[in-house]
């Protein structure tokens, strides 16, 4: 079935992104490169944030890039790609389009008309908009041992409370953990009133 998927890095402290915005402290090896050729190779789709997409597009075309794992290099290239932004007026990166605001219906139908999965590397703004609207199949977490103090976290714009239930959790030689949580369905009404009704002091709260 295709799918939603948020995939970040975030640190101990569940930061995603430094004080200035600064990705330059996450731990990358072999072993979390494999995984995300793996993922990559499902993806038909990416979807991005204003910021996220300037530093991708100004890596992933480069020679630089070119140098590393070809064959995730040429999937990033490759993949189409829709940032969402009212700032950005003219874009080089390879099979990328600009939509100006981010609609339900229009990721309804773009998850429908997708031969594959639609992934969000980064951008927190949309993964937050995509959270709100229930549209997140699944979250792939990689926490690095790394403390940054301050930073943006991917959740401050979140509003509610949305239960995962946790499908995976693997650990790399460099102490990079990660988990994969599948969104679990919505509690139903006569559930939340049946959970209202208990008393929860009989078990020590």
């Amino acid at each position: 079935m295709k799918k939603i998927i948020v995939c970040n890095w975030l640190s101990l402290d569940g930061f995603f992104s430094g004080h200035n915005g600064e990705t330059d402290w996450f731990y990358w090896n072999d072993e979390i490169e494999h995984h995300q050729l793996t993922i990559l190779q499902g993806v038909k789709l990416m979807l991005f944030g204003r910021t996220t997409y300037d530093i991708m597009a100004n890596y992933w075309p480069t020679n630089a890039a070119a140098h590393e794992n070809k064959q995730i290099t040429k999937l990033m290239n490759n993949i189409h790609k829709i940032v969402f932004t009212s700032s950005l007026k003219a874009i080089s990166w390879k099979n990328s389009i600009v939509k100006r605001e981010l609609k339900q219906e229009d990721i309804h139908r773009l998850k429908q008309e997708t031969h594959g999965d639609i992934l969000i590397l980064g951008s927190g703004s949309i993964a937050s908009q995509l959270l709100n609207l229930d549209l997140v199949d699944e979250l792939h977490l990689f926490i690095n041992p790394i403390i940054l103090g301050s930073g943006q976290t991917m959740f401050q714009h979140v509003h509610g409370r949305i239960t995962w239930e946790q499908a995976k959790s693997e650990s790399f030689s460099n102490g990079v953990t990660l988990n994969v949580y599948e969104k679990q369905p919505a509690i139903s009404n006569e559930h939340h009133q049946l959970l209202s009704k208990i008393d929860l002091s009989y078990y020590g709260n």
